[in-house]
């Protein structure tokens, strides 16, 4: 399971692969690092924050 970690104030919030893929109009598939990377980058510029504030997880593991 993919999701995304986006710390904020000291708030964690999470979103998942599927529920990115389901607000983009898209069928959940599994992305490639270089994808989970651009889409890190553009949430974290599209929320004002920092790339490090939005961490990529697999199975509750981080990997970006």
């Amino acid at each position: 399971m993919i999701d995304f970690e986006i710390t904020e104030n000291n708030e964690k919030k999470y979103i998942s692969w599927a529920k990115l893929c389901q607000y983009a109009g898209e069928k959940p598939y599994k992305p490639n690092t270089p994808e989970l990377a651009s889409i890190k980058l553009h949430l974290a510029k599209s929320m004002g924050l920092d790339p490090d504030s939005v961490i990529v997880r697999m199975n509750q593991q981080p990997i970006l």
